[in-house]
């Protein structure tokens, strides 16, 4: 019985060296991939927000911060559970009128219009 609990201890201890990366291990990794390849320069801090549980089993969701002075930009992220791929992906609601929101900005009480209100084409010219 003692052979099989040293057995267990010892594969247990293996496992648990072969662990892919540690959190900080993974957080410069993903720091430094994100900063070659979006040409950061060093001023930008990058702040590395916790991981959530994303809509694929494979991967874990992180929010980016890149921050100078007081601006701050947020991204969302995917990072595969071995902490080995970090991909970018933009989410796009196929129910929503592109255009709508734009179109909410456009304010036309008052200006002077010319033809019909139910013409087809709408002509906006902002100054």
């Amino acid at each position: 019985m003692t052979l099989l609990h040293r057995s267990f201890l010892v594969l247990l201890l293996i496992c648990l060296g072969c662990s892919a990366q540690t959190p900080s291990e993974t957080a410069k990794a993903v720091e430094r991939q994100v900063r070659s390849y979006y040409h950061l320069p060093p001023e930008v801090q990058v702040v590395i927000g916790p991981l959530n549980q994303a809509n694929f089993r494979i991967t874990n969701a992180v929010k980016l911060s890149f921050v100078k002075g007081t601006r701050k930009d947020e991204y969302d992220f995917l990072l595969s559970k071995d902490g080995k791929t970090l991909m970018r992906l933009t989410k796009l609601d196929l129910t929503k009128d592109p255009n709508a929101e734009l179109m909410k900005k456009v304010d036309l009480k008052g200006r002077p219009t010319r033809g019909s209100k139910d013409a087809k084409v709408v002509i906006v010219q902002l100054r």
